[in-house]
């Protein structure tokens, strides 16, 4: 949880609150992955290359994670 707090406010400048663990992966290349739900709090303020923003989740299902996310949503009732 920490880690997690802690790389938030790197990558994207938002603080962290009351993590709590709603996911863990190990993908087929054996990346461990996990995701946590939290109260986020501030503004995103990053010097991190690429576009950090909010997205709809929707936006979630394409690209590299969209697998991932697809099991995600479906264990925390998220429909995209």
């Amino acid at each position: 949880e920490t880690a997690a707090a802690r790389e938030l406010k790197e990558e994207t400048g938002l603080i962290a609150d009351r993590l709590k663990k709603v996911f863990v992966e190990t993908d087929s290349t054996g990346y461990l992955t996990t995701t946590f739900f939290a109260e986020v709090s501030g503004e995103i303020n990053t010097k991190e290359s690429g576009v950090i923003r909010w997205v709809k989740p929707s936006v979630l299902m394409q690209g590299t994670f969209a697998e991932y996310n697809r099991k995600l949503f479906k264990r925390v009732g998220i429909t995209s």
